[in-house]
């Protein structure tokens, strides 16, 4: 029998139509700017913290949360959990990106496709560089750390290598552009 705790016991009277993005706060709470109360992610808490939260609240609190089909409320893993699943994504992505690079000849050869050009490879190096810092810099676990690391490495060395199949006033124009963006 499944053990019964506010959690389990949650029930949402009305479904809000405000939008989490438009409130002002972090990813634990914000306030809504429509009826001028918090709203709590519970989804960003841990089953523990989620349990204590909403049983210290009482039956009227503005939540937000993440909801299985089977009714199941989804809540931060904890940190071993985190990793695990990190680790997890890290492989998967690495996996697809692998079959990507060898599927993609292939299907470019006998589809007529072309290859990316290398300002097109620079653009998209630029783009994903730039994300995978700004994660690093949110990112507060160091093994998460330590992975983003190792991609923003491999994704400079696909930046260089774009920037070698340029031509010299193309080469420019990117490591420019590159400089302003990333310092």
């Amino acid at each position: 029998m499944a053990r019964r705790d506010a959690l389990t016991e949650l029930r949402v009277a009305f479904d809000c139509p405000a939008k989490w993005d438009d409130m002002k706060g972090d990813g634990r709470s914000r306030h809504c700017g429509t009826c001028k109360r918090n709203v709590y992610n519970i989804s960003d808490m841990s089953r523990e913290e989620a349990i204590a939260f909403l049983e210290s609240k009482g039956a009227r609190v503005c939540v937000r949360y993440y909801q299985r089909a089977d009714g199941t409320v989804l809540t931060k893993p904890c940190g071993k959990m985190k990793r695990v699943a990190y680790r997890g994504r890290i492989l998967a992505s690495s996996i697809c990106a692998a079959l990507g690079i060898l599927v993609f000849p292939m299907t470019a050869a006998t589809s007529g496709a072309r290859a990316l050009s290398p300002a097109d490879q620079v653009r998209m190096s630029l783009k994903r560089l730039t994300d995978l810092r700004r994660q690093l810099a949110e990112e507060n676990d160091s093994d998460s750390r330590e992975v983003l690391q190792e991609m923003i490495k491999e994704q400079k060395k696909r930046l260089s290598d774009g920037y070698r199949r340029m031509d010299p006033q193309q080469m420019e124009k990117w490591v420019d552009a590159d400089k302003k963006l990333n310092g």
